[in-house]
């Protein structure tokens, strides 16, 4: 496996002029590349409140203000033509479900390497 971070260009007004959105996978076999992956977030904005508060009826209402978030959603895609045999696919599933472990792990305790409970 060969992975190599993926830049975006900043947006207009941020400080930073790229940024890490991502990064591509290749899976190699026998020194020769034989599927391409693109790991990253999308570029639509998402509205994120300042807090959360309860109303009166007792449901979750948006308070303060908002902030724009820029990435809605989590992406995983092929790319590239090449044919993907039955144990690539093994492998790219292994992959995809092993990456979304380790965010759950992340967001649940902090830290990929958390051993499960």
């Amino acid at each position: 496996m060969d992975v190599r971070p993926f830049y975006r260009e900043g947006r207009e007004g941020e400080e930073e002029e790229q940024r890490l959105w991502g990064f591509d996978v290749e899976l190699v076999d026998d020194g020769a590349m034989v599927c391409r992956v693109c790991v990253r977030m999308d570029t639509e904005v998402v509205e994120k409140p300042d807090f959360i508060g309860i109303g009166q009826d007792g449901f979750p209402v948006n308070e303060g203000g908002t902030t724009s978030v820029e990435g809605r959603f989590f992406q995983i895609w092929k790319v590239g033509d090449e044919v993907v045999t039955d144990s690539i696919r093994e492998v790219l599933r292994l992959f995809c479900t092993s990456l979304m472990h380790a965010i759950n792990k992340y967001y649940a305790f902090g830290s990929c390497f958390t051993d499960d409970l």
